[in-house]
């Protein structure tokens, strides 16, 4: 869904009942909304729809039926036929399919004010860097302003086998197939710790046992098991502990043992129990959604030592009827009662009818679902989106907005860290943009490809940035000058231009070089920079070691002097590969 924010006066056409709505935070859908000139959005025949959309999000009514006498419309009801409220804390969890802020699932979330994070077995966080494809689970203020960012993984650990003829691996004793096919959800994307091609992967071909690795992806019932259809898997050079998701089978809770399992490998929780680390205890047992941690080699002979165990999902202890965006495999669905099971959390469907027209709710179907928080910990639906085989929706679109840089030609470029394949889009469509450069702001809709991280676009537009919204930005060069007090440094980019970076206690130290964070920081060092512009300076979400990130493959190398030329045989190496690449079949 593409945000759209007023708080200009919207008279609505509902089965001929005026209705006046002010300060609406609404989105806008694949359907025919549109305004004239009065500012008069005409809706016809979707009084059932009107209300799934308006349900899904925070809305103030100042008097329906306006002046006209024509009587107050009915409050909007989930599944369970409870009236909904507006709320002012919501909850998204899904997959990350943008940057403009960020984009979780198609919908766009503002986390300027907000990083990443990912929970350690203590329950202390780490920082962490935002990628397609992760699974991001966050919380924002119901105008899509974001409060708290967690990136959640389903598997850290080591790779015990790759089936390259079945598309599947195991990691950490849990089964993981990888999708080549955007009909059945977003394609699997592969990445690393690096540019250079040792420290990350690009396909399931570059997969090897014995090697550490991240998996994001959604769980799903196959054959009677769970397994996670990976959205991501990344390349690790070491991990901080083992961490596996899914769900408690084979409970066993006596004096002399207290172990689970989850997918083929056996959970020993006797010690997390010790140290008082099940959460919450009482929740422990067989069907249970979990999510386990344990020390990095905590892994012997197939048992997993469980350092914390934590029961239950994100959703657990939120109040009632908070609002809830879910998206992820179907699986369990249940056509008698109406229901499915979507991340770990029964759905029911109510009167909602799937989008768009005509799409189902089948096992193995990939949904996005609005709803509210009920008292059993069910959502109840609001609106259920079904991904297409093609890219007609959000939920098959990767959004980005944001600078060009590491401009190539007028085809090849990189936006927020993600390289961009434009070549699909003519210079006529190109709305705006006589001429890119590096700096350009533009907006991209494009596609996941198979076998890449490069994106292909299908529009291109050049535009200034929008009023009210904070501006991304990129900054790459030589470290000229460090102040830890002040947390910034200074660096004079390929043009010799000297830029300022700041950075926050969120913002992520990329790389082996700056492992310690800032502190490691030396003069000389040649560094790229993500984050959001703050009057001249940068403040950034990252900053990393020019190499110490995939995307680094496709920039040109800053020069170390200023009588020196940037070194852009790299990223058109990188290009040509990627270009060969494009014409071997999906997964190699």
């Amino acid at each position: 869904m593409q945000p759209f924010w007023t708080s200009q006066r919207i008279n609505l056409k509902w089965e001929n009942i005026p209705c006046t709505i002010n300060s609406v935070s609404c989105f806008v859908h694949d359907h025919s909304f549109f305004t004239n000139s009065y500012t008069e959005v005409v809706v016809p025949q979707v009084k059932q729809l009107l209300i799934a959309t308006l349900a899904a999000i925070p809305f103030v009514m100042a008097g329906c039926g306006g002046g006209t006498g024509g009587g107050t419309a009915s409050a909007p009801t989930n599944a369970s036929g409870n009236p909904v409220q507006a709320a002012t804390t919501q909850v998204a969890s899904g997959v990350i399919t943008g940057f403009g802020s960020v984009y979780v699932d198609g919908v766009r979330l503002d986390d300027s004010d907000a990083g990443a994070v990912m929970e350690q077995a203590d329950g202390s966080t780490r920082p962490v860097a935002l990628q397609i494809g992760q699974r991001l689970r966050a919380t924002h203020d119901g105008t899509g302003k974001v409060s708290k960012l967690v990136v959640d993984a389903a598997v850290i650990g080591r790779v015990v086998s790759v089936d390259a003829v079945a598309g599947s691996l195991q990691v950490a004793g849990q089964a993981v197939l990888i999708n080549t096919d955007a009909a059945l959800g977003p394609l699997t994307q592969f990445g690393g710790d690096g540019a250079d091609a040792t420290t990350r992967y690009s396909s399931l071909g570059d997969v090897q046992a014995g090697d550490l690795a991240e998996v994001h992806g959604s769980p799903v019932l196959s054959g009677g098991q769970w397994v996670v259809r990976a959205t991501r898997i990344d390349k690790r050079a070491a991990i901080g502990a083992v961490r596996v998701s899914g769900v408690v089978a084979n409970l066993v809770n006596t004096d002399t043992a207290k172990t689970f399992q989850v997918g083929a490998l056996t959970v020993d929780y006797a010690a997390a129990l010790a140290a008082d680390r099940v959460k919450p205890l009482n929740r422990l047992a067989a069907g249970v959604a979990v999510q386990v941690h344990g020390a990095s080699v905590g892994v012997v002979g197939n048992v997993l030592t469980a350092a914390a165990v934590r029961m239950g999902a994100d959703r657990d202890g939120l109040p009632v009827a908070t609002r809830v965006q879910l998206g992820g495999l179907v699986s369990g669905r249940n056509l008698a009662a109406g229901t499915f099971q979507l991340d770990g959390a029964l759905v029911r469907i109510g009167t909602v009818s799937p989008e768009p027209s005509g799409a189902v709710v089948n096992d193995g179907a990939w949904v996005k679902v609005a709803g509210t928080l009920a008292e059993d910990g069910a959502i109840d639906a609001l609106q259920i989106t079904v991904r297409q085989a093609d890219s007609a929706t959000d939920l098959a679109r990767v959004r980005l907005s944001g600078p060009v840089t590491g401009l190539v030609d007028q085809n090849i470029f990189i936006v927020r860290d993600v390289p961009v394949d434009a070549s699909n889009v003519l210079a006529a469509s190109r709305a705006g943009c006589a001429q890119l450069v590096d700096g350009t702001q533009v907006s991209v809709i494009a596609v996941m490809q198979a076998g890449t991280d490069v994106v292909l676009a299908d529009e291109l537009k050049c535009e200034a940035p929008v009023a009210g919204r904070p501006v991304p930005g990129h900054a790459g060069g030589a470290v000229a000058a460090i102040d830890l007090t002040a947390k910034s440094l200074t660096i004079t980019d390929p043009a010799g231009k000297t830029r300022t970076i700041r950075w926050t206690d969120s913002t992520v130290f990329a790389g082996q070089a700056l492992a310690a964070g800032a502190s490691a920081l030396r003069a000389g060092m040649l560094v790229q920079a993500e984050g959001m512009i703050d009057g001249t300076a940068l403040v950034a979400k990252v900053i990393g070691i020019h190499g110490s990130r995939p995307t680094d493959r496709f920039r040109e190398r800053p020069p170390q002097a200023l009588n020196q030329a940037p070194d852009r045989s790299e990223a058109v190496s990188s290009w040509i590969d990627y270009q060969n690449r494009r014409r071997l079949p999906p997964g190699r």
